[in-house]
């Protein structure tokens, strides 16, 4: 049987979340349901995209990803079911469901439309209900009529320098201890480096000169860069507690989308 992972900016001190889940088991009794996160950034698409495209992928085939974040009123966004690498996703059409791995083509895309009354938590109302048909087996097109398109949102990709000399990214992603995760791929500093020297600029005349393999390498309190679990340039400072306590993004003073280059020389 498949399962249900819910993703939502909700929190955890509000109801909204525990009735997503309320409304799923009296729907199917016997449903799985894993929260990948709940504190995604209030309205924060990118965010939510993130640990999406990097968690569904570990999840069986035809399991069943609900992502509420700026949902909106039905009236004014239209929900969305997706089917992306054998997994399905639930969504409000503003953007969030295009930035899951938007290099990857959707093998299905359709514009919920099985409920008529307007609603303003369009995930207890569509997207738990859709996501039961599901479960239980019944077929997609039920739920609504194929479209071809949903709405964009665009993602900042890292850029080349001249004469491959460097390479410019931002954050992306700031972990609960604090890791700054760019967006640079590890796979582009290992092709363009060759033998050169690197340099990672943090901006604020803060440099790292050399790349770690593991969180354990420099002195505690240290600034450190390394290829993450994910292939992502990441910028740590080991031993510290986390983002509001002394972890990398606060003793550095990097936040979202600021920037980091890497040059080679």
């Amino acid at each position: 049987m498949s399962l249900v992972t819910l993703t939502t900016d909700y929190g955890s001190r509000d109801p909204y979340a525990a009735a997503l889940k309320g409304r799923l088991y009296t729907e199917v009794p016997d449903a799985r349901i894993v929260d990948i996160s709940h504190e995604v950034s209030p309205l924060h698409l990118e965010e939510a995209a993130f640990l999406l495209s990097h968690s569904f992928g570990h999840y069986p085939k035809g399991s069943i990803h609900l992502v509420a974040v700026d949902e909106g009123h039905s009236t004014e966004v239209s929900t969305l079911l997706m089917l992306k690498e054998g997994h399905w996703f639930i969504g409000p059409d503003n953007g969030v469901l295009h930035m899951i791995r938007p290099e990857i083509r959707a093998d299905q895309l359709l514009e919920i439309d099985f409920r008529s009354e307007a609603t303003n938590f369009p995930a207890l109302d569509i997207f738990v209900p859709a996501a039961a048909h599901l479960l239980r087996g019944g077929a997609s097109e039920l739920l609504g009529h194929p479209t071809d398109t949903m709405i964009e949102k665009k993602i900042m990709r890292p850029t080349l320098g001249n004469e491959k000399a460097s390479i410019t990214g931002i954050v992306q992603h700031i972990d609960a201890y604090g890791n700054l995760i760019s967006n640079i791929p590890g796979s582009w500093i290992k092709e363009y480096q060759g033998d050169r020297s690197l340099e990672i600029d943090l901006g604020r005349r803060q440099k790292i000169s050399k790349l770690c393999t593991h969180y354990r390498e420099l002195d505690d309190g240290l600034p450190l860069a390394l290829i993450n679990s994910m292939g992502y340039l990441e910028i740590a400072v080991k031993r510290q507690a986390g983002p509001a306590n002394n972890g990398a993004s606060q003793l550095l003073g990097l936040y979202l989308r600021d920037r980091i280059e890497v040059r080679f020389t």
